[in-house]
This record gives structure tokens, C-alpha cells and sequence, in this order.
């Protein structure tokens, strides 16, 4: 048996080097999104439909499709393994960075969605896009008040993840 633990410093790397024209949380997003509607397709096509964003001088389809395998390894089996692309230090990147993952997933996910989903798979999605949209106010909080903050983002994270996972389940 493999050890499928995903490796979220290649992944960056891996994303950078593919130089496709958004970053790599939304890279992650879209793949995952794709991943989650496609589980059976080719990482070749995965990669493809992540083209139709824009054509990059440099674009780099190797480490592209070697970013979906990773991403697809860590999906399969139970899903411990996946983890969304590492985010910002501070709570204001963690936030905008889960908001990018979230918009591209919501658009990868959009290529491929089912027609008629299930009541479960359009809760998620909703709650995904309530969530891409939400704007958040971060001033004037005291340090009380953001430790817990940095605590609601990290389970709103945790929250995406095994989303994703149920939302690979109702589907498939």
C-alpha cells in the first residue's frame, strides 16, 4: 500500500510551475471541483478543462497534470489524507484564500454539475457560495476576539474539506 499523504508543499510548487493564469488556491479548487463531478476521467482531461481559464505562455502541462494526480491520490480511498492548498499566515489570507479555492471549485464543479442533485449536494453547494461570498470584517478585534476568529476560519476550513468528501460520496 502507498502512502497517499498529500504533500501541500508540492502541491504550491507544482502549481507555480504549471503557470496557469490563477493561483494556486483556485488551481486546487477547480481541480477538486473537476475531481468531484469526474472521478474516473483521465488527468489529462482534468488538466485540459483547467486550460479553458486562460491560454499562459509557459504553461507547464506536466506539473499541471502531476497536480491532479496528487489531488486525486489524496480524494481517494477515505479522504484523510486531503488537504486544501496551504493558505496565508494571517487570518485575512487564510480567509481570502479559502474564498479563492471556494470559487474555483464552485467553477470546476459548474462544468460537469449533475442536472437533477440531490437536496444534500445542493445544500453544500450553497453553503459553498454563501461562503465564497461572505465578506468579513476583521477590525477592531482584540486578541481574545481573534484567537477566535482564527478558530471559526480553521473549522470553516475543516468544514470545506469534509464537504468535498461527503459531496464525492452523494455522487458517487
Amino acid at each position: 500500500m502507498t502512502d497517499k499523504t498529500i504533500d501541500v508543499d508540492q502541491l504550491a510548487v507544482l502549481a507555480i510551475r504549471a503557470n496557469v493564469a490563477v493561483s494556486e488556491f483556485r488551481l486546487q479548487g477547480l481541480v477538486v471541483g473537476l475531481l468531484t463531478t469526474n472521478p474516473n476521467t483521465h488527468e489529462d482531461e482534468i488538466a485540459a478543462k483547467t486550460l479553458h481559464l486562460e491560454d499562459t505562455p509557459g504553461f507547464d502541462n506536466e506539473a499541471l497534470t502531476r497536480f491532479v494526480v496528487i489531488n486525486r491520490e489524496s480524494l481517494d480511498g477515505d479522504g484523510m489524507d486531503f488537504e486544501l492548498v496551504p493558505s496565508e499566515e494571517d487570518i485575512a489570507g487564510r480567509i481570502q484564500s479559502m474564498q479563492l479555492w471556494l470559487q474555483g471549485f464552485l467553477e470546476g464543479f459548474s462544468l460537469d454539475a449533475p442536472k437533477e442533485p440531490e437536496p444534500d449536494v445542493i445544500e453544500i453547494v450553497e453553503d459553498f457560495h454563501v461562503l465564497n461570498t461572505t465578506e468579513v470584517e476583521l477590525t477592531d478585534l482584540d486578541a481574545d476576539g481573534l484567537r477566535k476568529a482564527e478558530f471559526q476560519v480553521e473549522e470553516l476550513l475543516e468544514h470545506v474539506r469534509v464537504s468535498v468528501l461527503l459531496l464525492r460520496e452523494y455522487l458517487h
